[in-house]
């Protein structure tokens, strides 16, 4: 038996998902064990567990903007730690409207990837958690 994931740590999961995969030169893309990551996650993982978010609950909770500007400083990081060192990489910055894209694709609940002539230079993965 597995519980449903929230619409919202689905989409900011698809969110950090499509971020990080954004970046298709760093082809090495190292991200190692980082505390900064591991406390920003766990601000939505703590609200996961919450009693109001049961099975089944479509709730729908955005990505605060100062989260956002973590998201995206943590992740500039990250790109810039990659080995062996990337000769052009470019600094991230945030696009609504690939949020607008990944929030849509998200609530559709569709568990394919999106259409290939939507936005052509993103990346896009499926990814399932279960478990504790």
């Amino acid at each position: 038996m597995t519980a449903a994931m929230p619409f919202w740590l689905s989409a900011l999961t698809l969110a950090l998902n499509l971020l990080v995969l954004s970046a298709r030169e760093g082809a090495a893309l190292f991200l190692p064990d980082s505390n900064e990551l591991r406390q920003l996650l766990s601000r939505y993982q703590d609200d996961q567990n919450s009693t109001d978010n049961t099975a089944g609950s479509r709730t729908r909770r955005a990505i605060q903007w100062t989260d956002r500007g973590e998201i995206l400083q943590l992740h500039n990081k990250l790109r810039g730690q990659v080995y062996p060192t990337a000769s052009n990489m470019e600094y991230m910055v945030w696009d609504d409207e690939l949020e607008r894209s990944a929030t849509h694709w998200a609530e559709a609940c569709q568990w394919e990837h999106g259409p290939n002539d939507l936005l052509m230079s993103i990346g896009q993965n499926l990814a399932v958690h279960w478990g504790r």
